[in-house]
């Protein structure tokens, strides 16, 4: 780990490392700063909490942590493991139970620390690993079935389908004429809005585009996004050799 023999000298080695485990339990009885200072000291370190409060936005330093919420939890240990300034970090879900503001302060901090120390980050969330990895390591029964580059992740990711709507009624078969040999399906959605299929290329996407507005008023265009359910099942499908 970070060079140093994990079975030889333990101890060096896990010096290195910081983990937010999934489902974090800071003591009950101390109180945020307390924590917080105690995980630093650990480490020989001494932790600056009035910055960290700063950045993660945290509880109020005097509660005690068995009163926290379980987001509140999260960012006083997230707190506490940045406070040991460790070279590699291993997060594991670290905006799970978090609101909209608190996870984009988890994600900036994040993004800050990458920029000089190794994180391991696990979600199953996949816009969020597309957010924030530079590479990707999927696991299915234990097994690696994926790992490269996010930006080769994020072409198994594109869509493949834009949402149209006109500013009047269209014929739905003579719009599939107008996009015969470009699209594979056109689908209607409505009296004026229509869902069409294509390969994901974006020449494709521009000739479908050219063709409507040459043709129609179009209102309004936009990709069509696809859940990130399917979009696991996929990735699990393509690298695991199913359909």
């Amino acid at each position: 780990m970070n060079g140093k023999d994990i079975f030889q000298n333990k101890e060096e080695a896990l010096k290195e490392m910081g983990s937010l485990v999934s489902v974090p339990e800071p003591p009950d009885f101390m109180t945020v700063k307390e924590f917080i200072q105690f995980a630093a000291k650990l480490r020989g370190r001494e932790a600056n909490v009035e910055s960290l409060n700063a950045k993660l936005d945290l509880p109020n330093l005097n509660s005690k942590c068995g009163k926290l919420s379980k987001g509140q939890k999260r960012r006083t240990f997230l707190a506490a493991v940045i406070a040991q300034d460790p070279q590699i970090l291993i997060l594991d879900e670290p905006t799970d139970g978090l609101d909209p503001i608190e996870i984009y302060k988890v994600k900036s901090v994040i993004r800050e620390m990458k920029q000089n120390k190794t994180i391991l980050y696990s979600s199953h969330i996949l816009s969020e690993v597309i957010d924030m990895c530079d590479n990707v390591f999927i696991m299915n029964k234990g097994k690696i079935v994926y790992k490269g580059s996010v930006t080769n992740l994020e072409r198994i990711f594109r869509p493949n389908s834009v949402k149209v709507e006109f500013e009047y009624q269209v014929n739905s078969g003579i719009l599939k004429e107008l996009l015969a040999g470009i699209v594979t399906r056109v689908q209607e959605d409505g009296d004026r809005r229509f869902e069409i299929f294509y390969d994901g290329e974006s020449e494709t996407r521009k000739k479908i585009l050219r063709k409507l507005v040459e043709t129609y008023d179009v209102r309004s265009f936009y990709d069509s996004s696809t859940s990130l359910e399917n979009a696991f099942v996929r990735v699990l499908g393509v690298f695991s050799g199913r359909s």
